[in-house]
């Protein structure tokens, strides 16, 4: 997991819009995940198909994220 959070960080620090991230360990990986942003000082959406994402409206569309980061 180490491997893969220096990775994230990495990609952050390019500049990275959107990451894509797959796991069975959805929880585990929203935590790394935040303590990755919060060592950034980036902000986190989290998203996922079922539930999307708070503060966007209608958000189990994939295309109303996009425009939310396209913002």
């Amino acid at each position: 997991m180490n491997n893969l959070l220096l990775q994230v960080q990495i990609f952050l620090r390019a500049r990275y819009p959107i990451l894509y991230l797959i796991s069975h360990e959805e929880d585990r990986v929203v935590r790394a995940m935040k303590k990755v942003a919060a060592t950034e000082k980036m902000e986190l959406v989290v998203w996922n198909s079922t539930y999307g994402s708070d503060g966007i409206e209608d958000s189990t569309n994939p295309f109303k994220l996009f425009q939310y980061i396209d913002q």
